[in-house]
């Protein structure tokens, strides 16, 4: 977050911490059982937590010293999702078997909360920016937001065709966009959960995408070889899109 140091996660099975000014390793490599597939850091710049898509653990490290923090926190299967709280004081964690989330404790990894309702796979969640609330999308075509705290649903499910990609937050938390399977995207109210503006279409999976810092703009990212910018209250393209090879 201070800009110092910068933490990679690579397939080569270790994360490492870098001067962000030299290119010089700071620590010691952090050694893992598979290739890594998360990584984050939390926003003191305290703490580093790996996972692999590949095992069923998920590590926290001191981000300083290189040096592990507890016991890994332990899943069933292979790890979906592992991030940090706003505050970097819980981890919100999820994996290929279990049909739900996890909240943990960072100082003791001790589970606080976990959802209730098993709506398939969670493939991706994160925190809202206030850290009130956890949005989750699922296998199943659902994305839902749950209280962070104890991870009861606030609003009924957001939900597509097809399963889900990746849900995302706007900056101000107001509200969530969602991409699918099903060759669209589309901007939700994050209270009401009800549809917002039309639905974003691709001619092919649609794989992430984000909001403008303003929230006025959504771009996605599509197996159809392009990216685009979207009216996010209207949900019509405002430029044409960028062709990728």
């Amino acid at each position: 977050p201070d800009g110092g140091r910068v933490a990679t996660a690579s397939w080569d099975r270790t994360a490492r911490l870098w001067d962000a000014r030299t290119g010089q390793p700071l620590t010691g490599p952090l050694r893992h059982d598979a290739p890594l597939d998360f990584l984050d850091l939390s926003s003191d710049g305290q703490w580093l937590i790996t996972a692999s898509g590949a095992t069923n653990l998920v590590y926290l490290w001191d981000a300083r010293t290189g040096e592990p923090h507890g016991e890994p926190i332990q899943h069933r299967s292979g790890i979906t999702i592992a991030c940090f709280s706003p505050d970097g004081q819980r981890l919100l964690t999820a994996d290929m078997r279990d049909d739900l989330a996890q909240i943990h404790d960072v100082a003791t990894g001790r589970l606080l909360a976990e959802t209730t309702a098993r709506e398939g796979h969670v493939i991706h969640g994160e925190f809202s920016p206030d850290g009130q609330r956890v949005l989750t999308a699922s296998e199943d075509g659902t994305a839902r937001i749950w209280n962070a705290q104890t991870l009861q649903p606030l609003t009924e499910p957001m939900r597509h065709k097809s399963l889900l990609m990746h849900a995302r937050f706007s900056r101000d938390g107001r509200w969530v966009v969602t991409v699918s399977i099903d060759d669209m995207a589309q901007v939700w109210d994050a209270h009401t959960s009800q549809p917002v503006g039309e639905p974003m279409r691709h001619r092919g999976w649609v794989k992430q995408a984000e909001f403008s810092p303003d929230g006025a703009l959504v771009v996605t990212a599509s197996y159809d070889g392009t990216a685009r910018f979207w009216d996010a209250r209207t949900g019509r393209p405002v430029v044409e899109p960028f062709v990728h090879g």
